[in-house]
């Protein structure tokens, strides 16, 4: 090859390089991807994660979490803590930020899923300081799954 070619393929290999979409760089194979299951539908989560929101209700102490992956998208989910639900059990709904919302689909304790949620969580780390963001709540979170 000669010198002058060299500088030329240098040159399109940093083009070709540029035109691959940041995602693809961002996930690459040692961040295998996390999949939350929710009624035969497999939603896969990239890492690094990251807590964008928390919140605590006054029905008794539902968690709500929001979690955004690599590739931006969010996760929202909640530890249901009403007084007045039908079991003591503390379920965890997927797909809203609270239970009683029409889009929140309960997960069987001991899933998978379950356990892909405690996987996240364990991994991800809290945004930028906020007073919406509290880490008493996510921490609560990953106890109580741990127990399971």
């Amino acid at each position: 090859m000669k010198k002058k070619q060299l500088p030329i393929l240098l040159l399109m290999s940093l083009l070709a390089l540029s035109m691959i979409p940041v995602h693809s760089l961002i996930a690459s194979e040692k961040d295998e991807a996390v999949s939350i299951v929710l009624q035969g539908k497999s939603i896969p989560l990239y890492p690094p994660f990251e807590i964008t929101r928390t919140m605590m209700f006054r029905d008794g102490g539902t968690i709500a979490i929001v979690i955004e992956d690599a590739m931006g998208s969010s996760l929202p989910f909640c530890l249901d803590g009403r007084i007045k639900r039908p079991s003591k059990i503390r379920h965890v709904y997927v797909g809203a930020t609270h239970p009683s919302d029409a889009k929140a689909k309960q997960v069987p304790i001991g899933s998978e899923t379950e356990k892909s949620i405690l996987k996240i969580l364990q991994s991800a780390k809290i945004g930028e300081p906020h007073p919406n963001i509290r880490q008493d709540l996510v921490a609560t979170v990953i106890e109580e799954l741990e127990k399971r």
